[in-house]
């Protein structure tokens, strides 16, 4: 499993900060790797706010921008995964998306109203 933290909303992988432009506000240790949600301030536009940060501190990935919805302003609002390890993120817009964790690609999952 990765070795990270986050400390005041800032994420360390191996001891080392990461710098994303908006504060960490949950995260998912993998074996390689940290999916963290970013805490987007309201007003900002910011709708690709899930990261996949490796083990080396990089950034694989940046979760792509949901196509549903008629407001421009349309963030991921929570992450879990699944009983068989698969990624899901929550969206403002009311629909879950499985995540591919190699791309960052989404998928509808399901319509909540």
């Amino acid at each position: 499993m990765i070795t990270y933290e986050v400390l005041d909303g800032v994420l360390h992988v191996g001891g080392n900060p990461i710098h994303l432009p908006f504060p960490v506000a949950q995260s998912i240790g993998l074996i390689d790797a940290v999916v963290v949600r970013l805490d987007v301030p309201a007003g900002q536009l910011f709708n690709c706010n899930v990261y996949l940060v490796g083990a080396d501190g990089g950034i694989r990935w940046r979760v792509h921008e949901s196509p549903h919805g008629t407001e421009d302003d349309k963030p991921f609002m929570n992450l879990w995964l699944t009983e068989n390890g698969a990624l899901v993120a929550g969206n403002w817009n009311g629909v879950d998306y499985d995540v591919d964790l190699r791309s960052g690609a989404i998928h509808a999952r399901a319509f909540k109203r």
